[in-house]
């Protein structure tokens, strides 16, 4: 069973054959891949189709060297038909970007990129990509997808559920709680292991552990380093240096399992960097480290009214007018 992005269907469904590459970004698991599944089934049936999953690592060994993997593109294309090439989890490639720069300056293909990192599109990216690309952030479900699909007139029940929960797809198709929590944690340290520890190759685990914890027991709260990096160190006798805890945010930022947004100044309407907040794009993978007593429902729906935000295209800050209370 799958749930239906209706959604991200329509916004892929306006862009198709408008020349321009379509960049699905956001965390693992949140439904990218089943997106361009569903696409493919809806307004694809008769299309040539091909898709290149760099999940398996046996494919992202084989496509490693960049000549062969173009061959390899080149030679399955049909000639006398548009081509639809999906790639999965593309920034496993090194590279890939010339590949599919090159690619994308054939007339008979229609290029779709998923990535579960941030980076995929870097100043040096983007550059090389200008005006050929379009990026479609993939949030994990609203309130309204998620009722949707339990199909229940228990409104109020269905939505402490998603508060306590979250919005990852399976874990709406998971009914017991005890499964949701089990599925939560395994993904969080998938994300955690491929996307952060062996990327970035960071050997105090414990110490990392500890930064993300002590983001998510204070989302919606006003940080600065200095305030972090001081009560981290007073607590666990750590040593830690505020770059480090900067550089783990950025990393923890990067592949979705936290958001930063700036503190601005409203009256001058500049950013003042020492100061920002940090969300969770899920809370339930939040909440599945949390203890009960850090079940802040006011923070949790602040939270999520900050993600429906980004979900609906705005840009969020957090400022305060000495004239409002």
């Amino acid at each position: 069973m799958e749930i239906k992005r209706n959604k991200y269907l329509e916004l892929l469904a306006n862009k198709k054959d408008n020349g321009i590459i379509k960049i699905l970004i956001g965390m693992r698991k949140v439904g990218k891949t089943t997106i361009l599944k569903q696409f493919a089934t809806l307004y694809l049936k008769n299309e040539v189709v091909h898709i290149y999953d760099f999940n398996v690592y046996e494919n992202q060994n084989k496509y490693r060297d960049l000549d062969y993997f173009n061959q390899q593109i080149l030679n399955k294309l049909a000639k006398d038909k548009m081509n639809y090439l999906f790639f999965d989890e593309i920034q496993e490639i090194t590279g890939w970007e010339k590949i599919i720069n090159s690619i994308s300056l054939l007339k008979n293909v229609d290029i779709y990129i998923t990535g579960s990192n941030s980076k995929l599109l870097s100043s040096e990216i983007s550059t090389l990509l200008t005006g050929k690309n379009t990026k479609i952030y993939v949030y994990p479900l609203s309130f309204k997808e998620y009722y949707d699909f339990k199909n229940s007139n228990e409104k109020e029940e269905v939505f402490q559920e998603y508060l306590e929960f979250g919005a990852m797809p399976k874990c709406c198709l998971t009914e017991k709680k005890l499964e949701k929590n089990e599925y939560l944690r395994m993904l969080f340290s998938d994300i955690i292991n491929n996307d952060i520890i062996n990327r970035y190759k960071i050997l105090d685990i414990k110490e990392f552990h500890n930064i993300f914890y002590f983001l998510m027991e204070n989302i919606g709260t006003e940080l600065s380093i200095n305030k972090i990096g001081n009560i981290i160190r007073q607590k666990n006798k750590s040593v830690i240096s505020n770059n480090t805890i900067s550089n783990y945010i950025e990393y923890l930022c990067n592949c979705f399992l936290c958001s930063k947004i700036n503190k601005i100044n409203i009256k001058g309407k500049s950013v003042l960097e020492t100061n920002y907040k940090i969300y969770a794009y899920d809370v339930g993978i939040r909440n599945s480290f949390i203890s009960s007593f850090s079940f802040n429902r006011g923070k949790l729906l602040e939270n999520l009214v900050y993600i429906e935000l980004l979900r609906n295209g705005y840009e969020v800050n957090v400022g305060k007018d000495r004239f409002i209370p």
